[in-house]
């Protein structure tokens, strides 16, 4: 999930640019048709594999419905193989419960004054401790989207099982086909710890997002 995007500028329109670049997965819920639009070079695995699913996102609060989790194609097959040691890019899709679009702007303006710093009630997963983390703020905030996000150091809770890796995650709270979608992206940022990625790797999905209404 290192890849850059390619953009021809001046080869083909904005428009196509971005359907070139993002898959679609249609989310089993109630209503309105709902694309997930990943960017291109994910799958999605719960559909694959529920009992996987469950585990990987059973420390989301109950107000929360995981409608999609991606990942790439060679971490999937890993895992399938065996040979997998933990995720290293990986996108999941909530649709929220609690909080309604319409109260969207309320949820902005709470996120603002906070400057990105939310309490976070998800638990980590039981291979990990947390021993830290490092706020990045409010990076993204549209009309439809606002995004924050944190480096976090986790811990092995296993030592010599699994190293210790830092990730750059980001939460991002998206208005679409009536609904609050609550979107997440992870990557693993340990030989090199920045944000970059995981705010390219968010934008990415944004535009794909847009390009899917």
């Amino acid at each position: 999930m290192t890849s850059a995007l390619l953009f021809l500028l001046f080869a083909i329109s904005a428009p196509a640019m971005a359907k070139s670049n993002c898959g679609s997965f249609q989310a089993a819920v109630p209503g309105p048709a709902l694309d997930l639009a990943p960017p291109a070079g994910f799958i999605e695995i719960c559909g694959k594999d529920k009992a996987l699913c469950e585990e990987l996102t059973s420390g989301y609060p109950p107000s929360v419905k995981t409608v999609g989790y991606f990942l790439t194609p060679l971490e999937w097959q890993r895992y399938r193989q065996g040979r997998s040691i933990g995720f290293t890019r990986y996108l999941i899709a909530q649709v929220a419960g609690s909080t309604s679009p319409s109260e969207f702007s309320k949820l902005k303006n709470y996120i603002r004054s906070r400057q990105g710093d939310i309490p976070d009630s998800t638990d980590l997963p039981p291979s990990f401790n947390s021993s830290g983390q490092s706020n990045l703020g409010v990076f993204e905030d549209t009309n439809d989207a606002i995004a924050i996000g944190v480096i976090m150091k986790l811990q092995s809770a296993k030592p010599k099982v699994l190293a210790d890796v830092v990730m750059a995650s980001t939460n991002i709270a998206f208005v679409t086909k009536k609904r609050l979608l609550s979107l997440y992206v992870f990557v693993d940022v340990t030989s090199r710890p920045r944000a970059a990625p995981a705010k390219q790797l968010t934008r990415e999905w944004l535009q794909c997002l847009r390009s899917a209404k």
